[in-house]
């Protein structure tokens, strides 16, 4: 598989990654692919969260459940106090306490409140952890179709088997690979095109309208300011629906064009997929020259590498090997 970042210190190549990339429509038809993408496997981790909240927004006439608190169940969440804040509201909405989150503690992903905790010398809760707001939701939805709480994370259980009805749905496909995220939650590995199509999906479906409008309204309640997914939402104006996953992974809905695009860093460099997701979309013409340099001007997703004396030292160049379906 051919490099498709290629990573420059001085004038001499220091490392090169491979990556793999789909645009699909609604329908599935490919649209663009790089070479060997199409077929394989990938995990969507966290990108996957619209999909699970799925099964609360088919109940949600039975709660008022306002669009920022969507987005925080959509997020993987920084946890800073308006964060926090939206997961206690959801929690609440499902009779539900922290206690009862299953995904673990770790430290906060907002610097601010890690280093705030970290001086009162205070433990982080599992309220803390990136992914809350999604468990939150599937406590509010296990609450409002009368499912067991305690149970919620288990394969086998409605909730789980609900929202994997959804991916195969939306996704078009049985083919679908399940382990364990790194939450607790079942994570589900599929082939890139139908990845691809679920995202077109989001961008475009009428029944996911309410999810992907949480999201493009509150993109920094999704992530945070620093984070690629916010960032491309906010650049675009709320044309582009985006969520990362780890390892690498990150799934857009075009909302105007009603396409979706994966693109998966094999090596699961995030920094990497960053740069990347910029080019792409710049090539695809899903952002304009101006908003992918605007996102460039930010230090995490400039081309240029800059040291601690913030001196240009190298360079990120892209190879973008787009071929038909």
């Amino acid at each position: 598989m051919q490099p498709i970042v290629h990573v420059f210190r001085g004038g001499v190549l220091e490392n090169e990654h491979t990556a793999s990339a789909v645009v699909s429509s609604m329908t599935g038809t490919l649209r663009q692919m790089f070479p060997e993408s199409r077929e394989r496997l990938a995990f969507l981790r966290s990108a996957a969260k619209p999909f699970q909240a799925y099964p609360l927004y088919q109940n949600q006439d039975f709660m008022q459940i306002t669009l920022a608190e969507w987005a925080i169940i959509c997020a993987s969440h920084a946890a800073d106090a308006e964060q926090l804040g939206l997961v206690g509201q959801v929690l609440a909405k499902a009779g539900a306490s922290v206690e009862q989150l299953q995904c673990g503690p770790h430290a906060p992903l907002d610097a601010a409140t890690a280093k705030a905790l970290l001086c009162n010398n205070v433990t982080p809760s599992p309220l803390h952890n990136n992914c809350s707001g999604k468990h939150a939701g599937m406590l509010l939805a296990c609450r409002i179709n009368q499912w067991p709480l305690e149970s919620y994370l288990e394969p086998e259980h409605p909730l789980q088997q609900a929202i994997l009805k959804t991916i195969k749905h939306f996704g078009g496909t049985d083919e679908i690979e399940i382990a364990v995220d790194g939450c607790g939650a079942p994570v589900f590995a599929l082939p890139m095109e139908n990845a691809a199509r679920l995202f077109a999906q989001l961008a475009g479906h009428p029944e996911l309208t309410l999810i992907r409008e949480a999201m493009t309204t509150f993109p920094e309640i999704v992530g945070d300011a620093h984070r690629i997914d916010t960032c491309v939402m906010r650049a675009s104006q709320g044309n582009l629906v985006a969520k990362v996953g780890a390892e690498g992974f990150i799934g857009i809905g075009n909302v105007t064009r009603q396409e979706g695009l994966v693109i998966k860093v094999h090596d699961g460099t995030n920094a990497i997929r960053d740069r990347l997701v910029i080019a792409i979309l710049e090539d695809l013409g899903w952002l304009t020259a101006d908003e992918a340099e605007t996102l460039r001007q930010k230090p995490q997703f400039a081309t240029e590498r800059l040291n601690t004396q913030n001196r240009v030292v190298g360079s990120h160049r892209f190879s973008l090997p787009w071929c038909g379906a």
